[in-house]
């Protein structure tokens, strides 16, 4: 893979996985998977910020582990900004280093020009995670195009998990 033949918008193999490059910045590329690559749960409590949550966990372990010792050494660690989240007034934890994580609503805005639906859904619809401030308010992209964000004790199985939608990983990959 080689810088030059990169572009935004374009699909790369990286592991066994096809991604979609977001941005390209300096020697760097941001990717997020092209599908949905299985589903996993956010988080096991109400108020669990991203920081915390099971997801993060599972994407900066066992995720990043299927990847060989050369791609995991390529995988650029990222200062992720979780402070809040713009559509409710919920305070989530705050800068966190991650290699591998999910988009928030604010960069799915940006990169794929989704729509924010405004009213909160308390049902399951067939989506992908968005890190929230925390899994009660937990966004999802909808295959309607429309970015949803969870409400309401409905979200959590008897077990205190929360509904198991899909996962699009992403990632800042060195190109230089």
């Amino acid at each position: 893979m080689q810088k030059g033949t990169m572009t935004v918008g374009g699909i790369i193999q990286f592991g066994s996985y096809n991604w979609r490059i977001l941005d390209i910045q300096n020697d760097k590329a941001l990717i997020i998977t092209e599908d949905i690559i299985e589903e996993r749960a956010y988080g096991d409590r109400e108020n669990e910020t991203w920081e915390k949550c099971w997801l993060r966990g599972y994407l900066n372990g066992g995720f990043l582990q299927k990847f060989s010792p050369e791609e995991q050494a390529r995988v650029v660690e990222t200062r992720i900004d979780n402070s809040n989240c713009p559509y409710h007034e919920k305070e989530g934890s705050k800068y966190v280093a991650d290699k591998v994580f999910i988009l928030n609503a604010e960069e799915v805005e940006k990169y794929f020009g989704f729509v924010v639906e405004h009213q909160w859904c308390s049902i399951p619809i067939p989506s992908w995670w968005l890190r929230g401030s925390d899994c009660y308010h937990a966004g999802v992209v909808g295959r309607d195009g429309k970015i949803h964000f969870w409400d309401g004790p409905e979200i959590f199985h008897n077990d205190g998990l929360t509904y198991g939608d899909g996962v699009r990983p992403a990632l800042w990959l060195n190109i230089g």
